[in-house]
């Protein structure tokens, strides 16, 4: 629009007779609205989103305990395991409990999460170690003890035997290391009368560490193959018939989620000019 000349217009406007309010105050949304009108919309406070929330409020629920682990069998279901150093486990009871606070932050929608009980995998290390002379022992073990801080009592840990080698070798005293991991009484599998073949859980083996077990009773009757961890039965174990086998494993690998070894070690010490 062009050329418009302001003072040629005129205004109309009419008078308000009445006013009325409908509503002075609208209150904020409740917790329970939000979370069931918008559950993925608003950030509600504490509100758990994903597996590492529900750790961390595990580990802030339960006085003591060292470390929590989380894991997505399936969306949208997750179970939670728990450690505490003394290595208890949560009575029937105490899970009860355990769930009722954790209901707290649950989005509306999403179920709770299963309170798994962690798991001991019984094992041990044997570590030598060569020093440069006058080393003390107690400063061996010291550092031994803080290199196997890395993997023992957490949850779902990498075991790492190279790793822990040169962690001890930092100190200046230290003039080589070498870390063996034994698995101690792993239950291999159970015999069918007709499968002569079997897997170790960890490989590579050390060549010549396994004892292997059929109903507690040791046999030799068996090739292995080192590399993959197989053993094959010179005739199929009988049904029913348990396989065991302690064995050492030199190399990297991980636990399960819910799984957790100890210190449970034995060393050598050499001294070397």
């Amino acid at each position: 629009v062009s050329d418009v000349d302001i003072g040629q217009m005129q205004l109309y406007y009419g008078t308000v007779d009445e006013l009325v309010s409908t509503t002075l105050y609208q209150s904020p949304d409740t917790m329970d609205r939000v979370k069931k009108v918008a559950p993925l919309h608003h950030d509600v406070q504490r509100l758990v989103r994903s597996r590492a929330d529900y750790e961390k409020l595990v580990l802030e629920l339960l006085p003591g305990a060292i470390d929590a682990k989380g894991y997505d069998p399936s969306p949208p279901y997750v179970y939670v395991s728990y450690l505490f150093d003394d290595e208890r486990v949560l009575s029937e009871v105490e899970k009860d409990n355990l769930l009722s606070e954790l209901d707290k932050y649950r989005p509306f929608g999403i179920p709770l999460p299963e309170i798994k009980d962690p798991e001991k995998l019984n094992s041990s290390f044997n570590i030598l170690v060569k020093v440069y002379p006058s080393t003390d022992t107690a400063q061996v073990t010291s550092q031994i003890e803080n290199a196997l801080d890395m993997c023992c009592k957490k949850l779902g840990a990498t075991v790492d035997t190279y790793e822990l080698e040169a962690r001890i070798e930092e100190a200046s005293f230290v003039k080589t290391a070498r870390v063996k991991w034994n698995i101690i009484g792993e239950e291999v599998g159970t015999g069918d009368g007709a499968t002569t073949q079997f897997a170790l859980r960890f490989k590579p083996v050390v060549e010549g560490s396994e004892e292997i077990y059929l109903d507690g009773v040791h046999t030799s009757d068996y090739t292995i193959d080192y590399s993959t961890g197989t053993i094959t039965f010179s005739s199929p174990p009988e049904e029913g018939v348990v396989i065991v086998a302690d064995y050492t494993f030199e190399g990297k690998t991980s636990l399960n989620w819910n799984e957790y070894i100890v210190k449970n070690y034995a060393y050598t010490v050499e001294v070397e000019s």
